[in-house]
């Protein structure tokens, strides 16, 4: 009888408080040791990857990088001017400030699922509960997170830096610019990936994320307004000052308004202050991330392992689902009075679901506003292709809000047995989930085309709601119910050109908005300079047309939807 191999057999933890530390230094020691023989090939086999990246990057590094050069003299000369300096220098600092603070939000929301500090799932399950010294095995990756934060933070400062300068800025100081905004973006970076480590730590900490970003949002969006009245000659240098001593994300941005021209009095104390920032918030970081509890690295390694499975089966809405199970906090016992209809129960359902999930009306608030916006800009556009690309951008936005509206169809789409019980087919159950989403993406707009008119005065606006809405919303039924992607979509049709798996993947999951935004580009632009009421009352057939068109569409989705769970 042969004896159990010593490789294979786990011991029983012991608790570490129990053991000195001399003695978990050596458990430590040996182990690590030990998963260093084991993954010997395959350290060699990720040094290798490793290796061809670099050579790959040096190679379009010098290959590409010699042709930037000339362009990079030009542009520190001042050559490249392509916008109006001035209306630039006005809008530059508060969209600077919005796109820190947003940076700044996604990094935190992203540390209530995944990270900084993420282990895979062998060893969240069988490493981490022995009895060693959890910090030799989670210091370096988060040390790894600083890093890419840093990094992360000088190339978007680069970005920013040549923006700018295109822009017609800092003309002849390209070089101090580059330095002043990718240091400054840098320290952010390492900042924000620190304290997302206190985030993943203390629940404390998480729950005042959760309260405090959408908080965050609506003051980004306001900077952004900010910019956009700036940008018209309605700018407030006070205000700005005071903005970028408000955090981090105006310290960030102090630099190269020191370098662009408004320069912020005592900047130099404001970098200072954020440097010592990211500098106290790496050091904390590393002195609690051992502290994460093992339940949490269990579960977050479970998350990610899931979400790459999603992206990796071309499935996005897996991998959703992924990072919503994973930042999941108490359910919401907001209930509506029920109904007295037994027609009104499904609407009633899905006005409960919404109720219970404040963020999606939210962003359908805000996306029904971005899409307006973008339609009035288009009616003002210089040419026809930008007309066309910013009408096309707004209805992109419509789709986006309906979709946010659409959600407990999805979810009955997810699992078709939750709608078991109901007294529906499952096909029919789909124009049902419709009425919610209607009635609020359209109520959304008719009041955003109020606003449009008062601003304007043209009261075809009024008209753009009945046009568009119902197909935007069919259309994000349609991808409610669409599954997903077939495995003989993967595969693709072969062509001269290779093969077209990756096209038709992308056709599956865009099919609906792109039929709905192609069919109602021609209506909507001709309504918005239409100037006889008979050629509208035509453009509106044409959009209800349409959206007839995609609710059948949808009932044919849920009903292949159905089959493809219970043929």
């Amino acid at each position: 009888m042969t004896s159990p191999d010593p490789v294979l057999t786990t011991p029983r933890p012991e608790p570490v408080d129990t053991l000195d530390r001399a003695t978990v230094a050596a458990r430590t020691r040996e182990t690590l040791a030990l998963l260093r023989r084991l993954r010997r090939a395959h350290l060699r086999e990720q040094a290798g990857s490793a290796a061809f990246a670099a050579y790959a990057t040096a190679i379009g590094l010098l290959v590409y990088g010699g042709a930037l050069l000339p362009w990079l003299r030009r542009l520190s000369a001042g050559q490249q001017q392509t916008t109006d300096a001035a209306v630039l220098g006005a809008a530059a600092p508060p969209a600077l400030i919005a796109l820190t603070l947003l940076l700044f939000v996604a990094v935190l929301r992203d540390a209530l699922w995944r990270g900084p500090v993420t282990v895979p799932v062998p060893a969240a399950s069988w490493l981490l509960p022995l009895p060693i010294d959890r910090g030799r095995i989670l210091r370096p990756r988060l040390r790894n997170q600083l890093v890419i934060g840093a990094v992360g933070g000088a190339v978007l400062g680069v970005a920013v830096a040549v923006a700018l300068t295109t822009g017609g800025l800092a003309v002849g100081r390209f070089g101090p610019l580059l330095g002043a905004s990718a240091g400054g973006f840098a320290a952010a970076g390492v900042l924000s990936f620190g304290v997302s480590a206190l985030v993943e730590r203390y629940q404390r900490a998480a729950r005042l994320v959760r309260l405090l970003a959408p908080v965050a949002v609506l003051v980004a969006v306001a900077l952004g307004v900010q910019a956009g009245l700036a940008a018209y000659g309605h700018d407030l240098p006070v205000l700005v000052r005071v903005e970028t001593w408000t955090g981090p994300w105006g310290w960030a941005v102090q630099p190269v308004l020191a370098v662009t021209g408004p320069v912020v009095p005592g900047w130099p104390v404001g970098f200072a202050l954020l440097v010592v920032a990211a500098l106290a918030a790496a050091v904390v970081a590393m002195v609690v991330c051992p502290g994460v509890s093992g339940r949490t690295l269990r579960i977050r390694a479970r998350s990610v392992a899931g979400f790459t499975a999603g992206l990796t089966t071309l499935n996005p809405r897996a991998a959703a689902l992924e990072i919503r199970a994973a930042r999941s906090r108490p359910a919401r016992t907001l209930r509506l009075p029920r109904p007295h209809h037994p027609r009104l129960i499904i609407p009633w359902r899905d006005a409960t679901a919404l109720v219970r999930s404040p963020s999606r009306p939210a962003w359908a608030v805000l996306l029904t506003a971005v899409g307006f916006l973008l339609i009035r800009l288009s009616t003002g556009a210089a040419n026809l292709y930008l007309s066309l690309a910013l009408l096309a951008a707004g209805l992109v936005a419509g789709y986006l809000a309906a979709a946010q509206l659409t959600e407990p169809a999805r979810l009955d789409a997810d699992d078709p047995r939750r709608a078991g019980s109901l007294p529906y087919a499952f096909d029919r159950l789909a124009l049902r989930h419709v009425v919610v989403p209607l009635v609020v993406a359209g109520v959304l707009a008719e009041v955003c085309a109020v606003v449009a008119v008062a601003l304007t005065g043209s009261v075809t606006a009024l008209l753009v709601p009945v046009i568009c809405v119902p197909a935007l919303v069919f259309a994000a039924l349609v991808s409610a119910y669409r599954g997903p992607v077939p495995a003989a979509a993967m595969n693709g049709p072969d062509t001269p050109a290779g093969n077209l798996g990756m096209v038709t993947v992308v056709a599956w999951y865009v099919a609906g908005p792109l039929v709905a935004v192609v069919l109602l580009l021609p209506p909507m632009h001709l309504t918005l300079g239409a100037h006889a009421p008979g050629s509208v009352l035509n453009y509106v057939l044409w959009g209800l047309a349409v959206a007839a068109i995609l609710a059948f569409w949808s009932v044919r989705r849920a009903h292949n939807r159905a089959n493809d769970i219970h043929p």
